[in-house]
């Protein structure tokens, strides 16, 4: 109840919503699963707790139908017992001046349970009234502070806000049955009744459960269903007709004083119902307004008025039973399902009783349009389209001649409450959600009462627009999709998706009719403002954090995009002066004076100025000096090129990794890293970070980032496919004349290990020290700049986590078993996936180990995967 009275105070917060839909879900499906062991009490109990929880759900409605279906009973008396629970516990908090607090524990909360029970119980409606004024009476005591006064009337008026009508059900008078002080009355009571005649107790009954606004539920212990009886033993009794004739008035008076038109159009269509019963009595005995025409399709209009029918013989007894219980089944939306207990199955049971019924054909005229409606509205193409079918399956049985229609009725005043209701959610980007809460509901309301209404079609081609340029504007490819399904499902055949659909597919528009000259060049991109940033985070010292605010971040985005620009270069080499000054005076504390001369270091090797800070000839430390020892290669010549490699055009550094064997594999992970096997490479330069996001767009001529996180340069380019890789190393091989190419499967995990040694991450180091990955199930993660953790012995970084890594071998889970000694790579036909290595920053650290293997399709992509190039020594 805490969320429902958030989505009071806020009826678009989706937060809310979502949680009270887990909860529902939850509750219902426990309920299911009490059903299926024929648990009755827990199927009952934790239907009413969803219901209480999200009154408005279609499968908190279908589960308490299943419910009902099989403890009709028991289920009516539990919900009235747990209605007469709180009203009595309201009552006793009313009466203590409890209104509203405390928390969970006052009348307004217990009221309010009763109504997400009943939402048209009387009593609980005429508690709540009394509650308004009583916190009226409240702010106008003696005594009474301003600020407390303007609390108690804002309280008020939410409550009258939230059910409206209430004042005036708190005029009205409720008494419920008071209970008997002693067994003699009670044993009178019996006695009485039990010599009264049947018919007469049957009204009397109908009558209390009309003054307690029992109507038509609990079903089969309700007013109409005690007239109903009463009818059938003495057909045409006057007091019967006349209090379902109060029945349906009152119905109608509940529509009229709700605030929601789905609730208004459910209790006319009770209202309907309840008028077709009369229609079996005699014609003397029958007022002229109740021969109405059966209920129209929409569930939400006025019922259009007709002339009345042509006077009939009575109705068999057992026709109007089967068609009351197809209208009540209707209601609910049993269309078609459960097979035994549908409304269509009722539809064609009076009309095999009765050949040319009016009422059963319209029913399953009725039934079909419902359908054809439904499926109109969901969202789910698969359940549209079983929708559909089970109308198209309907055959509409030969109507009788009937009357010339009557003039068109005027449209609900409602309508246009709701397109109101419709344009503000538009304007406010509320398309299609929250649930029930969105233009797109909104609209397609209206059009169930008035399908020909042209602002309410008008509204549906507005949404489509939105969401396709939604989907234009959006970075994140699955979110456009689902912009861009959710625009089909509302109009399919909307050239502007079309349009859509072809941008986002990277697929060009069709050629113009006439050449059209390509527009002039863009002026060249002035740096100022980035610079001025850079800057002034310089002067705080806001050097490398915090991580998308700072002055590297500022510098390497504008050298990203101009190599040689003197002030950002200029800045770099204030960046790392300032570090290592920092780090000077951090003498006394050795571990952050380490971290602070590593990350300068780092920076000046990116940007090609480690000379210029004499990172060349300074004393390594003893974690540095392991790793140089086990990266150097004995065969290899002196100077930089023993260990590193640059290419000049993209600035990819890349390290020597000598030929060896290696126990490729793990007897610790899953069943596809075994059998572990020795394995043998030849020598390879492999690049030491992975593709940056810099790198891409400069190879790729269309300056296409693909990337999810597009943060900077140097962070990893990201959600591309196998096929994206393959056509970004042909590019660059054509632009350098190299022969660049995905590592092996083989040649990754020995370059992972250090050279194949046995280590469990990329590096003899924890996995915290050598990968990004989840630490935890709650973090929210994303891709980090390149080379920010420590590198392996081999001087490779982010070889564990960060991105998962394409490379070359297509993926089989026994291809350890059968794989050959020296060189292997996998090229099987029979394999429909790509390997993929290293793990990512969405996964835990089991995942990011070097030998965990993992595979997708060569065609599809993910934001959790990028690359790592290779060339040949």
């Amino acid at each position: 109840m805490k969320l429902r009275a958030i989505l009071d105070a806020a009826p678009d917060h989706e937060g809310a919503h979502s949680l009270l839909q887990e909860i529902a879900e939850d509750l219902t499906r426990r309920s299911r699963e009490a059903l299926d062991v024929g648990d009755a009490q827990s199927a009952i109990r934790h239907v009413l707790n969803a219901q209480a929880a999200l009154p408005t759900s279609d499968t908190v409605a279908n589960t308490r139908d299943l419910v009902d279906a099989r403890y009709p009973d028991q289920l009516a008396r539990a919900k009235q017992a747990r209605i007469d629970d709180l009203l009595q516990q309201a009552q006793a908090n009313q009466a203590n001046n409890r209104l509203t607090r405390p928390m969970e524990r006052n009348a307004l909360y217990r009221y309010r349970q009763v109504l997400a029970i009943d939402p048209t119980n009387i009593a609980a409606r005429q508690g709540l009234g009394q509650i308004i004024a009583q916190l009226n009476a409240l702010a106008g005591r003696p005594g009474v502070g301003p600020r407390e006064a303007r609390a108690l009337r804002q309280s008020a008026r939410f409550i009258s806000a939230a059910y409206p009508g209430l004042e005036e059900a708190a005029k009205q008078r409720y008494a419920p049955p008071a209970a008997p002080t002693n067994d003699a009355p009670r044993m009178a009571d019996a006695a009485q009744a039990e010599a009264a005649d049947p018919v007469t107790t049957l009204l009397e009954q109908a009558e209390s459960m009309l003054q307690q606004d029992y109507l038509t539920q609990p079903a089969n212990d309700n007013a109409v269903s005690r007239y109903e009886e009463a009818l059938r033993l003495d057909p045409g009794n006057p007091r019967a007709l006349d209090g379902l004739t109060r029945v349906k008035n009152r119905l109608l008076a509940l529509a009229d004083a709700t605030g929601s038109p789905s609730r208004a159009g459910q209790l006319r269509q009770r209202a309907r119902m309840v008028e077709a019963l009369t229609a079996v009595a005699p014609d003397a005995l029958r007022d002229d307004e109740m021969a109405a025409a059966p209920p129209m399709p929409d569930d939400e209009g006025e019922p259009v008025e007709q002339e009345p029918p042509a006077a009939t013989a009575p109705a068999d007894p057992r026709t109007s039973a089967l068609l009351t219980q197809a209208e009540s089944l209707l209601m609910r939306d049993r269309l078609t399902q459960p097979p035994q207990e549908n409304a269509l199955q009722r539809f064609h049971q009076a009309l095999e009783r009765d050949p040319g019924n009016a009422q059963a054909i319209a029913g399953i005229e009725r039934v079909k349009a419902r359908l054809l409606l439904l499926s109109k509205q969901s969202l789910d193409p698969q359940r549209a389209l079983i929708l559909r079918q089970r109308a198209e399956q309907i055959d509409l049985p030969n109507a009788p001649q009937q009357p010339a229609a009557a003039a068109p009725a005027k449209a609900p005043a409602w309508i246009s409450v709701l397109l109101r209701q419709a344009d503000a959610d538009l304007q406010a980007d509320r398309l299609t959600r929250p649930e029930k809460h969105n233009a797109l509901f909104r609209y397609r309301q209206i059009l169930a009462a008035d399908p020909d209404n042209p602002d309410a079609l008008s509204g549906l081609a507005r949404i489509v627009g939105r969401l396709s340029d939604l989907a234009q504007n959006e970075s994140d490819r699955d979110k456009a999709m689902q912009y861009l399904d959710s625009a089909a499902s509302i109009l399919p055949g909307d050239p502007r998706i079309a349009v859509a659909y072809r941008q986002l597919a990277g697929i060009p528009s069709a050629p113009a009719a006439a050449p059209v000259a390509p527009p002039a060049p863009a002026p060249p991109q002035r740096f100022d403002a980035l610079l001025a940033q850079a800057q002034a985070n310089l002067a705080k010292d806001r050097l490398t954090t915090p991580e998308d605010d700072n002055a590297l971040e500022k510098y390497e985005r504008i050298l990203a995009q101009q190599a040689d620009n003197a002030a950002a270069r200029a800045g770099i080499e204030q960046i790392i002066g300032r570090l290592l000054e920092i780090a000077k005076k951090s003498a006394h504390r050795p571990q952050r004076r380490d971290l602070l001369r590593n990350k300068a270091r780092l920076i000046a090797e990116r940007h090609q100025m480690s000379a210029q800070f004499g990172f060349a000839a300074a004393k390594p430390t003893p974690r540095q000096q392991q790793s140089n020892r086990a990266a150097l290669v004995p065969s290899a010549p002196a100077g930089d090129m023993d260990q590193f490699w640059t290419e000049a055009s993209t600035g990819m550094q890349f390290a020597r990794v000598p030929g060896g064997c290696f126990q490729m594999g793990s007897t610790q992970g899953e069943a596809d890293e075994r059998p572990v096997h020795q394995t043998c490479v030849n020598g390879f330069w492999m690049g030491r970070y992975e593709v940056t996001q810099g790198q891409w767009e400069s190879v790729m001529e269309s300056r296409n980032n693909p990337s999810k996180f597009k943060q900077g340069p140097f962070y990893p380019v990201e959600n591309i496919s196998w096929m994206d890789a393959q056509e970004f190393i042909q590019k660059l091989n054509a632009k350098t004349g190299q022969q660049f190419r995905l590592p092996t499967e083989a040649e990754w995990e020995y370059a992972c290990r250090s050279g194949g040694k046995q280590q469990t991450w990329s590096g003899p180091l924890p996995a915290t020290s050598v990968a990004w990955f989840k630490q935890s199930p709650y973090e929210s993660g994303a891709t980090h700049p390149v080379g920010r953790k420590q590198p392996n012995g081999l001087g490779l970084y982010d070889m564990s986590g960060n991105v998962y890594e394409w490379v070359s071998d297509r993926y089989q889970a026994d291809f350890y078993a059968h794989a050959p000694r020296d060189n292997p790579i996998n090229n099987s036909s029979d394999s429909a996936y790509q390997a993929l290595r290293g793990g990512s920053w969405e996964n835990e650290a089991r995942h990011v180990r070097c030998a965990n293997r993992d595979w997708l399709k060569p065609n599809h992509w993910l934001d959790l995967i990028g690359l790592r190039l290779v060339r040949p020594l």
